[in-house]
């Protein structure tokens, strides 16, 4: 009988502790959401005011500086299908659909922003890539293929594997200059056929397109494969399957290194994504979010996720550190740049120097009319960094809620 009596007391106190506060919901506290950190920081994509994203059947322009869409695509051919992919240029935007079905082809759309009309480009079962660059469409999964944006893809298109000479015998890697393009490619054992792996601007150095998946490691047993283009070289990510050995290899055939900080079975079920790295000298920076989901590394849910941890790889040693770690799902890292972690605790978003620990509030999404719908929704959220901006979407079935941030002038 007391014990009830204790329990209610505390039931009501809750209730008017609740009500005070004003019941500010926190989702972060949501174990369906899930917080998607597409980029570690904005050093490659520099200077763009538009960022473009899809939902569904459309592809989004907002406006950085307008702090508003300006523009949508909605793809409404038939009834099944989605946007995949797609690739923006100053006179067209392409945009790949796929119904699902393995006999069905990839269909690869062609939007005039003049006109503000689409119309079918071409088919293809082979689109695993997809960009733009100095006048030419480029995509393939194996083999890549180059179209003038403004050419006709059944006469025009190019495979850039026949461009390399015929061979008696199979190459593992080889490289040729095509139209001042630097293209490698190599050999896959375990599929018996070769791959486009990298094409490069032989006047700038400029990266076109990395083709490196998960597939292209032959027959060696890794979980996964990444890489990410450091001064000339690329730069891999493998992981032996079931277990937390991670590795680096400078080049293709080089000898792969241990990532002994990320040696630990806490680690186990997580996974590298270069999308979340960065270089600073001759040290690789990464965010990496420890899994407790047996089958995902990637895309985690707040209730599959431990902590964030934020490990630092110094190549001219072959050394490696933890220079960051939250205790808990609670926090999440979504930025680094420069010694400067960026945090999202409690729905609000922080910046902190490492070295200093110092941390200072940047923005509160409670008051971003991020949080209309019901507790209990799932959401997804996606932090993009462009330039000095954090671009934040907030998705609820299928509506968006966008919003960007300067950070620089913020100071610590």
């Amino acid at each position: 009988m007391f014990e009830k009596k204790i329990k209610k007391i505390l039931i009501v106190c809750c209730l008017i502790l609740c009500l005070c506060s004003g019941c500010t919901y926190n989702n972060q506290n949501n174990p369906n959401s899930l917080y998607v950190v597409m980029n570690i920081n904005g050093s490659k994509n520099n200077g763009e005011d538009d960022y473009y994203f899809t939902t569904y059947r459309e592809i989004h322009q907002f406006s950085v500086s307008e702090q508003e869409i300006i523009n949508s695509v909605r793809y409404e051919d038939g009834e099944d299908g989605a946007i995949d992919n797609f690739a923006v240029c100053d006179e067209y935007i392409f945009f790949l659909t796929d119904v699902g079905w393995v006999q069905d082809p990839e269909k690869i759309w062609r939007y005039d922003r003049e006109s503000r009309i689409y119309e079918l480009f071409l088919e293809t079962r082979h689109c695993g890539r997809m960009t733009v660059y100095d006048g030419n469409l480029l995509y393939g999964r194996d083999d890549i293929y180059v179209c003038p944006i403004d050419g006709n893809p059944d006469e025009d298109c190019v495979s850039l594997l026949e461009q390399f000479p015929d061979t008696d015998s199979i190459v593992p890697s080889q490289e040729i200059l095509y139209q001042g393009w630097r293209i490698w490619r190599v050999y896959l054992k375990s599929r018996h056929t070769y791959r486009i792996m990298q094409i490069v601007d032989e006047e700038n150095d400029e990266v076109i397109l990395s083709n490196f998946l998960s597939d292209s490691i032959g027959s060696w047993p890794y979980f996964f494969g990444e890489d990410i283009w450091m001064d000339g070289e690329w730069i891999y990510f493998t992981k032996d399957a079931g277990i937390s050995n991670f590795y680096y290899q400078k080049g293709y055939e080089s000898e792969r290194q241990k990532i002994d900080c990320l040696n630990d079975r806490q680690y186990r079920k997580s996974e590298i994504n270069t999308f979340n790295m960065t270089v600073e000298g001759e040290k690789l920076i990464g965010i990496l979010s420890v899994s407790k989901d047996p089958l995902e590394g990637h895309f985690l849910y707040q209730e599959d996720i431990k902590k964030d941890v934020l490990f630092e790889i110094d190549l001219e040693n072959d050394s490696s550190r933890i220079i960051y770690s939250t205790e808990n799902n609670k926090t999440r890292i979504i930025g680094y740049q420069k010694g400067i972690v960026y945090l999202l605790k409690d729905d609000v978003i922080y910046e902190e120097d490492i070295e200093r620990k110092k941390r200072k509030e940047l923005l509160d999404l409670r008051e971003e009319d991020f949080y209309d719908a019901a507790p209990s929704s799932r959401r997804e959220f996606r932090f993009y960094w462009q330039g000095s901006n954090l671009i934040i979407e907030a998705i609820l079935d299928g509506e968006v809620n966008i919003k960007s941030i300067s950070i620089s002038d913020q100071e610590l």
